[in-house]
């Protein structure tokens, strides 16, 4: 079985050579002068515009003759941003990048516009707590399956009798647990910030709060949730 897939993906860059497809499309491209560049290749379309979270105006594409829509906006300031495309009507989130926003319904792609400094947010050498996601039914909810993000500080595991003061971590509409880390870097902001002594360690549950389906308005959310 091993030797097969190996064998698979040899011959891959083969096959893509062979087939002659148009060039990649790069998406986002992040610039040194912190202007962003976003491309769709979208050849039969007529009309494609971007949708970005900091602002509410669509903004317009233009085509080349590759049928490679494109836009470049900014300088932006460094964080985190969520932005889809509109395609003749058609939201979508970018094709061409693994970085995605999770929602309740729909999804949207991220762009990550560094700083010329590390953020509280980043990624650093430090001790680091872990992330794990606890799956259950709810009997609240007939039996649906349901899922907890949990963070645990460093050293969590090295004695069980000690105790830890437990935070909750709701999210917004439309939202899921996963966007804490996911995109909020929650689990590295609690390892940053304990390493600086700023905070005392600590356990974060993170639930996913849309208690009953995400837009019925017959149902109180709000009541099942407290529940559940």
């Amino acid at each position: 079985m091993r030797s097969i897939l190996v064998s698979a993906l040899l011959a891959l860059p083969l096959l893509a050579q062979q087939r002659g497809g148009p060039p990649a499309v790069v998406s986002p491209e992040v610039h040194a002068d912190r202007t962003v560049t976003f491309r769709v290749r979208a050849p039969k379309a007529t009309d494609v515009s971007l949708n970005v979270d900091w602002q509410d105006v669509a903004q317009k594409l233009t085509k080349d003759a590759e049928g490679v829509w494109s836009i470049t906006v900014g300088p932006l300031e460094p964080t985190t941003y969520i932005y889809s495309f509109n395609v003749d009507g058609i939201a979508m989130a970018d094709p061409v990048n693994p970085r995605i926003k999770l929602r309740a319904r729909g999804s949207g792609s991220l762009v990550d516009v560094p700083g010329s400094t590390s953020a509280l947010w980043d990624f650093r050498e430090v001790p680091h707590g872990e992330v794990n996601v606890n799956w259950h039914k709810s009997k609240v909810q007939n039996g649906a399956l349901r899922s907890v993000w949990v963070y645990t500080p460093p050293g969590y595991d090295r004695d069980r009798k000690q105790k830890y003061p437990v935070l909750y971590l709701l999210h917004g509409s439309n939202d899921t647990p996963a966007g804490w880390t996911t995109v909020g870097n929650a689990n590295f902001i609690l390892d940053n910030m304990i390493a600086e002594k700023t905070i005392q360690p600590m356990i974060v549950v993170m639930p996913f709060g849309h208690a009953v389906p995400f837009g019925d308005r017959g149902a109180n959310n709000n009541a099942v949730f407290e529940k559940y």
